[in-house]
């Protein structure tokens, strides 16, 4: 979290320092999150039904602007964000059946920084980073299972990436001198985990591996206030 700060200060100074003619906004933002879980390089394999979904978060951040005197501007906006997702998995190869979901979520500290594009007086495109780093997880499941002999582990281990980045494109619209609403998309880029999601089953047969990699993607509806 100090390293976290300490960049943010030294970028706004920066910004001060070399860019004492252009226009400097600060302030606050909040709002909501819809987080979801993105299955890639997955392994698939008949009998086997994976589902993913979001979960309903939010976000608070701090924020300073640098608008040039044409259409651009850049912005960094350091501050807390709960991310995660929603998994459910059902399983059926005779004589095997089970089916379980999942809800992870993760409390970050982020720091996006952004290229702004000023269409006009009232509507701007943001585009960008997001870098983030999991300080910690709250963890749900629930089985369903068919044999009671069966016994049962923990389906998702803990994060095996606490930095993570994301690639992000919005769009804000001003409602007034000092309030922006706006929307974002943050694409996950980098790997949470490798999970085999049969895995957590323990009984003596054997299974064809779901191997499945995790990122995280989240919308966002926002509401930004302009302190000057």
């Amino acid at each position: 979290m100090k390293s976290v700060l300490l960049i943010v200060s030294l970028i706004i100074i920066s910004l001060r320092i070399c860019v004492e003619a252009q226009e400097i906004k600060y302030g606050f933002t909040a709002g909501l999150c819809f987080p979801s879980y993105s299955l890639r390089n997955s392994s698939p394999k008949d009998g086997y039904s994976i589902r993913t979904s979001n979960i309903r978060t939010y976000h608070i951040n701090g924020f300073a602007t640098l608008k040039s005197d044409s259409w651009w501007g850049i912005s960094i906006e350091p501050g807390y964000k709960e991310n995660g997702g929603f998994l459910r998995l059902e399983y059926n190869i005779s004589p095997h059946q089970f089916s379980y979901s999942v809800t992870k979520q993760y409390s970050t500290v982020e720091l996006p920084i952004l290229w702004n594009a000023h269409l006009n007086h009232h509507i701007y495109t943001s585009t960008g980073l997001g870098f983030e780093y999991i300080v910690k997880t709250t963890y749900e499941d629930f089985w369903s299972i068919s044999n009671s002999n069966y016994s049962v582990g923990t389906i998702l281990p803990d994060v095996e990436n606490k930095f993570n980045c994301s690639a992000i494109l919005g769009l804000s619209y001003n409602l007034s001198a000092l309030l922006d609403i706006g929307v974002r998309y943050d694409l996950g880029l980098t790997r949470l985990m490798r999970v085999d999601l049969i895995d957590a089953m323990n009984y003596p047969y054997r299974h064809p591996a779901a191997l499945n990699s995790f990122y995280s993607n989240s919308w966002q509806i926002s509401l930004k206030y302009k302190m000057n």
